[in-house]
This record gives C-alpha cells, structure tokens and sequence, in this order.
C-alpha cells in the first residue's frame, strides 16, 4: 500500500503541492485503465507537464518501442497521455481542448 501512496502523491496528488503546480484533472476515461500497445496502429497524443522527462523524451519512448506520436486528437488517436501536472495555458481550469476532444470522440 505504501507504494501505491508514493505513486499517487507523485502522480499529481500532494506532489503537485510541494511542487507548486496544479495537478492534472482527475477524470474517469481511464477507468478501468487501458492495456498499452506499442505498434504502428497506435497513435499517442501527450499533453500537459510531466514530472520525469519532457513531452519530447516521453514522445521518443512511444517511437522506440513502435508506436506514433501526433500533436493533436482524431480519430486514429490510440492514447492521450495526460501529464502529471496541469497547465496553465488549458482553457478550462483542469483540461484543455485536447482532452476535451478526447471525451468528445
């Protein structure tokens, strides 16, 4: 239990307090949580800050085990991957226009 405790906090829980960002939005689309693919048929979108790496390090794992990185949501869209912290450039106070596309589609 104390790892899952440790994870939380890290993953925008108090985290994000000690650090001073907003933590991202806590919203049902990954419940229950997908199975990762890595393949040329899955698309990842990233968005938000992430507490270990950049979005562009995150954005070379997905290609250097096989899956494709895009800027934006379609419908080809396999995984958004939302990071730790909030922006403060998302038009709502908790998501931006990516992740609301995201639960549009």
């Amino acid at each position: 239990m104390e790892l899952q405790e440790l994870l939380s906090a890290l993953m925008g829980g108090t985290a994000s307090l000690v650090l001073g960002y907003e933590g991202a939005s806590t919203l049902p689309l990954d419940t229950p949580p997908p199975l990762i693919c890595w393949g040329p048929d899955e698309v990842y979108v990233f968005t938000g800050r992430f507490a270990y790496d950049t979005r562009k390090d995150c954005e070379r794992e997905v290609t250097e085990r096989g899956g494709t990185c895009e800027p934006n949501i379609t419908r080809r869209t396999s995984f958004l991957v939302i990071g730790t912290f909030g922006s403060r450039d998302w038009v709502q106070s908790s998501y931006g226009r990516k992740i609301q596309r995201a639960a549009e589609l």
